[in-house]
């Protein structure tokens, strides 16, 4: 085959042509079975003379296509050419993945940062893919469809990429090919492989994620379709009991990663995913993980020590949100007790509190009853805190008139951190006046002293808390990041008074929490 551009560019017209024609619901199983020993001849011989990223996706969607719509070969030296093309292809698309030719990026090792690309004039295999789906074409391969080059038009000119960034340009070699290995690597995976052939399994995906993790390091905008497509492919492996060995201990150190939550709120449901299964396919997992949670003399830690421990008590909450309502009964006392611990710093406080919020969504009543004299204790005591920061702005503001401004000069405004803890208790209080009686039976003692009427009337702290932020301007309270914390506060009461009014006849019935849920996949982004 040619190796000049004219050459290039035919190669991915006739594989394109092909891929459409096997890919047609025209063609039977048994028509594609009578000449799977040639298909997989024609791709191992296109592999040898092909280089071009998008002629190595075309490659491998091809054999996506005869994987999925025909029988495994019984025949072991079929299977065994089967398995050999597999990872041959899957090897070169993800090496497509992790290094573009000339211009792009270049990984030393798995850890090293992703090199910034350099501006370049556009070029065919720069512009955008684009494919339209055939009406015949089985909605099995819809996917793959997305990623390959079009057929629109017979001219061989690009497209005009004048609106699409630059780094995207020059990344979409790099993101085609991740792009197919995320839709066809967990097929190939289930249908070519047995569960004996581990060893064979880990070989495969060693290679492969090799070239995707420096993706899942780099949380930049401008690597962000890499990071999703990446985080995708990851998604599909972790079902795989026999492809565990491949993954888990890369996804434990992304996870223990300070730059973790930086991502788009697109990819919190694929993390879940990951997460849980990273926890519950192994009980030693869990395990280790809570080791790393030390809160010894909270008072005496380093601030670095205090955000590390903060961090830690974060991703806790966020492994729990990952599971299963009681998945981890057996250690509540141990989190509880390390909960308890960290209590004594503003720093891990606001994340004891957001792990706390997430108990309450992952443990039934009867567990609840080891956390709520914690839960019930702090929530009193802090609102009362923000009661008494409000009054005071309340007053300073009062006595100063609007020409000259409020003068703060003897004030000591709440730090960011204190803001944080304000706010966290507030969503937290928020879900439990929206529970159920049955959901939270302990709360229903003490819910009088939050619970506000629709129009934020009561005698409860929270009712003084409203009517303290309709008199305070939010626009002359300094610093600017405590007045933002402070009208995000003045939201979710807003809202709170707002949804007990609507909840007022559903004392006796469980309360849909979806939204309570979406609250809390925002606040592990915004924390």
């Amino acid at each position: 085959m040619e190796n000049n551009d004219a050459g290039a560019v035919r190669q991915k017209y006739l594989l394109h042509f092909f891929y459409r024609y096997l890919s047609s619901s025209q063609q039977s199983a048994d028509t594609l079975e009578q000449c799977y020993a040639e298909v997989l001849t024609f791709l191992k011989g296109c592999h040898q003379h092909i280089f071009h990223p998008e002629s190595i996706c075309l490659l491998t969607s091809i054999l996506h296509v005869l994987v999925c719509r025909t029988a495994c070969p019984i025949d072991k030296k079929l299977r065994r050419e089967l398995q050999e093309t597999v990872y041959l292809l899957c090897a070169s698309l993800s090496m497509a993945a992790g290094v573009t030719t000339s211009h792009g990026y270049v990984w030393l090792q798995r850890n090293t940062a992703i090199s910034v690309p350099h501006p370049l004039p556009s070029s065919p295999a720069a512009s955008l893919p684009h494919s339209p789906v055939h009406p015949h074409s089985p909605s099995l391969f819809k996917d793959d469809l997305s990623v390959l080059p079009s057929l629109e038009s017979s001219s061989t000119a690009a497209p005009s990429t004048s609106n699409v960034p630059i780094h995207h340009r020059l990344q979409m070699p790099t993101i085609q090919a991740l792009a197919v290995l995320s839709n066809v690597l967990s097929q190939f995976v289930d249908y070519v492989y047995s569960e004996s052939e581990k060893d064979k399994i880990k070989s495969l995906l060693s290679a492969i994620l090799y070239h995707v993790w420096p993706h899942l390091s780099d949380h930049s905008s401008e690597n962000r379709l890499c990071y999703e497509h990446s985080l995708s492919l990851l998604t599909s492996l972790t079902d795989f009991s026999a492809a565990r060995k491949s993954w888990k201990k890369d996804t434990a150190n992304l996870f223990i990663h300070p730059d973790y939550f930086d991502m788009p709120s697109s990819c919190v449901d694929s993390w879940l995913t990951v997460i849980d299964n990273l926890m519950a396919q192994d009980e030693t997992a869990m395990k280790n993980f809570m080791s790393q949670i030390k809160p010894i003399s909270v008072p005496l830690m380093t601030k670095e020590q205090l955000t590390k421990l903060a961090g830690l008590i974060k991703r806790l909450a966020f492994v729990l949100f990952a599971g299963e309502v009681d998945q981890y009964e057996t250690i509540l006392q141990d989190i509880q007790d390390k909960l308890l611990e960290s209590l004594g710093s503003l720093v891990t406080s606001s994340q004891v509190l957001l792990c706390y919020h997430v108990m309450l969504l992952r443990f039934s009543p009867q567990n609840l009853q080891l956390i709520w004299p914690t839960v019930a204790s702090e929530s009193t005591r802090i609102c009362h805190l923000l009661y008494k920061i409000l009054q005071q702005l309340v007053g300073i503001q009062s006595v100063t008139s609007p020409e000259e401004g409020a003068n703060y000069s003897s004030y000591k405004p709440p730090s960011t951190s204190l803001c944080t803890v304000y706010l966290n208790t507030c969503q937290l209080v928020h879900t439990m006046l929206m529970m159920s009686p049955e959901r939270l039976p302990q709360f229903q003692h003490i819910r009088w002293h939050f619970e506000v009427t629709a129009d934020g009337t009561g005698s409860s702290v929270l009712s003084g808390i409203i009517t303290l932020c309709d008199k305070l301007d939010m626009d002359l309270v300094t610093p600017k990041s405590v007045a933002t914390k402070l009208k995000d506060v003045k939201r979710i009461i807003r809202k709170l008074s707002n949804s007990v009014s609507s909840h007022a006849s559903l004392k006796s019935t469980s309360i849909d929490l979806n939204e309570t849920e979406e609250t809390l996949k925002l606040m592990f982004l915004n924390n």
